[in-house]
């Protein structure tokens, strides 16, 4: 955890410790998984796609790779392996400050693809019926059979949701 992590966590105990904090209803929760998934998105490294690396290759540097330049006109984007919709579900299941720590860093998966691995795939936005943490979080890219490499890529510049 970088020291961005280590404030975007203390933001999200801060916010996950308001008394009755369900009965804001979307008010609340939407900036706290707003806040779950910068997370992620502030992480040093993400991994990559095979076929995302190709693309990226072809016009940019990645080494580190720049945040900012996520964008459909540039055929990528970042995505959040285990989406923030459920881990933010499982941070309020136990709000201490030491389960959230645990399941931030359990979490904390972001992976680079190819708009057209986004559009045509299997990839849902949340986990399959069961899945727990702890369980392979590959599931879905497995299911639509995206190859995910096992190295990473260094990134730098500020998070775009």
């Amino acid at each position: 955890m970088n020291k961005t992590q280590e404030a975007l966590c203390e933001i999200i105990y801060r916010i996950a410790s308001i008394k009755n904090i369900s009965s804001f209803g979307s008010t609340i929760s939407y900036g706290l998984t707003n806040y779950v998934a910068r997370f992620s998105l502030m992480s040093d490294e993400y991994f990559v796609s095979k076929q995302a690396k190709n693309h990226i290759l072809k016009s940019w540097s990645i080494n580190p790779l720049t945040r900012s330049i996520k964008s459909k006109k540039n055929g990528f984007t970042y995505e959040h392996v285990i989406p923030s919709s459920f881990v933010t579900k499982e941070i309020l299941k136990n709000p201490s400050k030491d389960n959230i720590e645990e399941v931030l860093i359990a979490t904390d998966f972001v992976a680079i693809i190819t708009q057209s691995e986004n559009n045509g795939i299997n990839l849902i936005s949340k986990m399959p019926e069961g899945w727990k943490i702890g369980d392979d979080p590959w599931i879905r890219y497995k299911d639509s059979n995206i190859t995910i490499l096992k190295e990473k890529i260094r990134m730098s510049g500020v998070a775009k949701r």
